[in-house]
This record gives structure tokens, C-alpha cells and sequence, in this order.
């Protein structure tokens, strides 16, 4: 009805020689023409691909139709219109695909200079996906069990907005964080005011959301945290936007999964540097076993993250303490005077009776624990214990504390057990070494009396008197004398 629908229709440049002689026309035409007086009329489309995009429309007010040399002019002028449109298309595609280049490589490099510190990492990718998706808001969400907990937050600051109160949601479909983990996929609701399921309070204290986006972080298959993005108006987000987000949300991902694998080397290095630490003792100090022992209830005190530890072996019956790390004199000293003998009452005791770690959560809470005295004197709540077995029997007990009611890990449990295992090679390298150096220098006696003998034949006195001393030193006396059986008990030799 019109010369510009029809350029668009047959993607062919359309002329209207006469306006009021033309059949066929809406009332529109008839009414613009009424208007603007014009007569001749020519459209020619701007095409990219072979497909309609615009049109270029030329109009004369007198009957003279457009040659076929001016047509191909504006032809001409229709192509150079696509390429400006193009041209500006791909600009504006290009930017755009920078800034997400660009953010995509700050919050990168926000993880790679915060492995350990996930907040900064949730900041960043929070601000980006609000400013690159035009949100008000965006909230970033980490699962904790049935609840969502809110860990970081973005909003704009052009928009007066009261700071949002609710920090914690059910996982459930009361909200949207709940319904993407629940669905382990993208949610998205145009006006959640409209929404049945919606919880509405969760908006109280805050300025109305209605539009809102929610993009799981997915790890191994299972959803671990939520992206969230809100708009204060209808206004649906665009699957360019959606993916964009779900890029932020693989990035939080690997910001998580950094953390974790971060904190797990670094806990394994300061491990297996502790235990280093302990054998290179261990090799140095053969003869000084007290020292390793110092280092082991230090090194296991603080890997375990415990306020106190000690170290206790078997003396006759009793357990004696040993070795301490970051205990009171006070408390040192009552331990020192109180062996403890194998039994429930205690957490030593009842390591030792059982032959296996032993963890008391909280020992004010424990009926059997009554070793009150203790308790009052020490200050300590959470205790965990392993005993220091030698051929399955213990010969020993290390233990560590917490002020607080703040229970220990398996790994923290595992962790100890491996300094109780130190411990035990420690002391036998000991025992051991005395043992072989005792050997040795009795080899080394006999062999010292038996050069004499050989060099002293007629000498018995000599001989004897050099037994003697020998005998009287290894076995740690004072004085000693030979008898000799003859027809009269006379003394052969004699030493004081």
C-alpha cells in the first residue's frame, strides 16, 4: 500500500510515478500525500545478506519519474547506508565483546591475585555483571547445606536503594537462588511480584524488585551458589546477558574450586613441612629426645589449630607428662604432679585404655569425663587424644585442647595420629641407641680384658684388677672385690 513496504517486500528498488494516479494505496498513503503534496515517489532498499534492513526514500512534489541512472545512484547510496549500519552494528559488537573480554580478565585476574581470599573475587564479579547487564542489583549466593548464604553483593549506585536485610534463604522455590540450585539451571521471572511461589517479604526493608535473574554455579554436576540479577522494573534480561552471566558464574566456580585447592596444598606443604621438620629433629637428636619431643607437640599444637598440647608417656602404670606447647605454668605444674593411671575419667587414661584416638567434643558435656580438677585448673572444652603404640601396646599418649567448644575434623584427628607415630619412632630410636651403645661399650670392655690377658699371661693381678674395674663400671656400682676358692679364702683384688 505504500512505496516503502513495497521496496521491502520484493528487496527491489519501487517508484510511484504519480501518487494520485496510483491504484492500490492505504488510506495512510492517501493521507500523507494529502499532506505533504508530494507526487512522484522512489524506495530502494538497504540490504545486507540480500535481506531488508531500511529503506531510502526519495519523493518529488511534481510527476517526473526517477531515471534509471538515478535509481542506481540511490542504489548506490542504499549499499553505502548498509555498510554504515554494519559498520556500526559490528562496533557496537565488538565494544561489547571487549568489555566482557575485559571484565571476564580482571575478575581472572582478581583469582589469580586473591587464591586464598574469595571475597574480593565475588566483588569484582558481582560489580562486572551489574554494570555489563544493566541490573540494579546483583546478589551472589553460596549454598550451606538447606540454605543459600549471601556472600557478596553489587548495585548501582545511581539508584537509591535500601540495603537488603534477608542474608540467608531456604533452598526451596520461595525464591529464585532456591529454584535455579533446586533445578540446577538458569531461572529467570519477568515480574516476580506476579509470581505465586514468590516470597515477597523477602523484599521487606528494600526498594521492590521485579525483574530478576538467577544462574547456578555448577560444580561436578551439582549447583553450589546462585548469581543473581534485579531490575526495579519489568524488563526481562536479554540470552546475551544470560550467558554472560553464566560466564561470571563459571568464574566464581573457579575462584571456589582455586580457594579450596590453595588451602589444601597449603595445609598439605605446612603438613608434610612439619613433618620434615620432626625427622630432620629426629635424625639430629639422637641423644636429646626431649627436643624432638618439644617439636612434635609444638608442630602438632598448631597444625591442628589447638590452643595447647601435650605429650605423655608411660612410666611404671602411670602416664607422665613429658613435653608441653602453650599451656599455663599453673596447669604445667598440677600435670606434672598428678601421673595420670589408664581409665574413663580421663582423656589420657581413656586414650590409654582403649588404644585408639579418642575426642571428647566438649568434656562438661561428657558423664564419664570427672577429672574435674583438671578442667577447672586447664580451662579446656575440646579435647582430642592419641595414644603412641609400639607393637600395638601403648607406651605413650599425645593430646591437644581447645578453650572453646569447637570439635576437630577427621583430617585434625588423622593429623595428630601421624605425630603420635613420630613420636613412638622418636623414642625408639632412643631406646634403640642406648641399647647399642651399651652393647658397644661392653664388647669393647671384653675385648679391652682380653688384650690384657693376652699381653699379661703372668700377671693375674693385673688381669684382675682390670676386671674388676670394668665389671664395677658398666654395671654402675661403687666398690667391688674378687674371692678367690683356695685352701684359704684370701682376696685376689680388690677396688673402692
Amino acid at each position: 500500500g505504500n512505496v516503502i513496504g513495497r521496496a521491502v517486500l520484493d528487496r527491489t528498488p519501487a517508484q510511484i510515478e504519480d501518487a494520485l494516479a496510483e491504484s492500490g494505496v492505504n488510506p495512510a498513503f492517501v493521507e500523507l500525500q494529502a499532506k505533504l503534496g508530494f507526487r512522484t515517489l522512489l524506495g530502494v532498499p538497504i540490504l545486507r545478506d540480500g535481506e531488508p534492513i531500511g529503506v531510502m526514500s526519495l519523493r518529488r512534489n511534481e510527476v517526473r519519474p526517477f531515471t534509471p541512472q538515478e535509481i542506481e545512484l540511490v542504489t548506490s547510496f542504499a549499499d553505502q547506508a548498509a555498510i554504515a549500519i554494519e559498520n556500526v552494528r559490528l562496533f557496537n559488537e565488538t565494544k561489547e565483546a571487549l568489555d566482557h573480554q575485559t571484565a571476564t580478565a580482571e575478575v581472572l585476574k582478581v583469582i589469580s591475585e586473591s587464591p586464598s581470599d574469595l571475597g574480593p573475587v565475588f566483588d569484582s564479579i558481582a560489580e562486572h555483571a551489574r554494570v555489563l547487564c544493566n541490573a540494579e542489583r546483583v546478589h551472589l549466593w553460596l549454598r550451606n547445606g538447606d540454605r543459600s548464604e549471601l556472600v557478596a553483593t553489587g548495585r548501582d549506585p545511581g539508584v537509591e536503594v535500601d540495603l537488603m536485610r534477608v542474608r540467608s534463604l531456604p533452598v526451596d522455590r520461595s525464591n529464585l537462588a532456591g529454584r535455579a540450585i533446586q533445578g540446577r539451571t538458569t531461572v529467570q521471572v519477568a515480574d516476580v511480584l506476579d509470581d505465586p511461589e514468590y516470597d515477597a517479604r523477602i523484599q521487606e526493608g528494600a526498594r521492590p524488585w521485579r525483574t530478576v535473574l538467577a544462574v547456578p554455579l555448577m560444580r561436578g554436576g551439582e549447583a553450589i551458589g546462585v548469581i543473581a540479577l534485579l531490575r526495579g522494573v519489568v524488563a526481562p534480561f536479554e540470552e546475551r546477558q544470560i550467558e554472560l552471566v553464566r560466564t561470571f558464574a563459571d568464574q566464581a566456580v573457579i575462584a571456589i574450586e582455586n580457594a579450596r585447592l590453595f588451602n589444601e596444598t597449603k595445609e598439605s606443604l605446612d603438613q608434610q613441612t612439619a613433618t620434615s621438620d620432626v625427622l630432620q629433629v629426629i635424625s639430629r637428636s639422637a641423644f636429646d629426645l626431649q627436643r624432638v619431643l618439644d617439636t612434635l607437640v609444638e608442630n602438632a599444637t598448631r597444625l591442628t589449630e589447638s590452643k595447647n598440647g601435650f605429650i605423655f608417656r608411660l612410666e611404671g602404670d602411670r602416664y607422665q607428662l613429658m613435653a608441653s606447647h602453650g599451656s599455663t605454668a599453673e596447669y604445667r605444674e598440677f600435670v606434672q604432679h598428678n601421673p595420670i593411671a589408664p581409665g574413663r575419667a580421663t582423656l589420657i587414661g581413656r586414650t590409654a585404655l582403649e588404644g585408639r584416638p579418642v575426642h571428647i567434643p566438649d568434656v562438661l558435656a561428657d558423664p564419664e569425663y570427672t577429672w574435674t580438677e583438671a578442667q577447672r585448673v586447664g580451662g579446656f572444652r575440646s579435647v582430642l587424644g592419641v595414644p603412641m603404640l609400639r607393637e600395638g601396646q601403648p607406651i605413650g599418649v599425645i593430646s591437644v585442647w581447645r578453650d572453646e567448644v569447637r570439635p576437630f575434623t577427621d583430617r585434625q584427628v588423622q593429623l595428630l595420629t601421624t605425630f603420635a607415630d613420630q613420636a613412638v619412632i622418636a623414642i625408639e630410636n632412643v631406646r634403640l641407641f642406648n641399647e647399642t651403645t651399651t652393647a658397644l661399650e661392653r664388647q669393647t670392655a671384653t675385648a679391652d680384658v682380653l688384650r690384657l690377658i693376652s699381653r699379661s699371661a703372668f700377671e693375674l693381678g693385673t688381669v684382675l684388677d682390670s676386671v674388676l674395674e670394668t665389671a664395677a663400671r658398666l654395671c654402675g656400682a661403687q666398690s667391688g672385690v674378687e674371692i678367690r676358692h683356695a685352701s684359704k679364702m684370701d682376696c685376689a683384688a680388690g677396688l673402692s
